[in-house]
């Protein structure tokens, strides 16, 4: 992908729409210079035109090119891009507030049994002590 720009790639696109991802292998093949049995790096230049929405599927199904090239983020919209995405991860890993443990709550019940009574004991002595 490196001797073709995003540029070059959206001008060759065709003005028709195209009926579905068959026919836009197709196209990117014939525009691209793809062999048949390379797969991988029409994989990787279908993921760049879908990446940078050079082309889009309109309401009627067909796939369509897009009406203009889009603009590059500009280093603050991808610095907040990034930071969103972080975000998204962290609350991800974040318990909420129904979540429970099933072994930490196994746990908690099993020292309750073992130890509690013996908290029990302890605490009439202190209350008796405080007396």
């Amino acid at each position: 992908m490196a001797n073709l720009s995003i540029e070059r790639i959206y001008r060759a696109l065709p003005d028709r729409p195209m009926r579905d991802e068959a026919e836009l292998d197709e196209v990117l093949r014939h525009i691209l210079k793809i062999p048949e049995w390379d797969n991988a790096k029409l994989g990787g230049y279908k993921a760049a035109v879908k990446h940078w929405q050079l082309v889009a599927r309109g309401p009627d199904g067909l796939i369509r090119k897009s009406s203009e090239l889009p603009k590059p983020k500009s280093e603050n919209d991808r610095i907040a891009e990034i930071a969103a995405e972080q975000r998204r991860q962290r609350e991800l890993l974040t318990p909420d507030a129904n979540y429970a443990n099933p072994q930490r709550v196994q746990t908690e019940q099993f020292i309750q049994q073992v130890v509690g009574e013996r908290f029990a004991a302890l605490e009439e002595q202190m209350a008796d002590l405080q007396q």
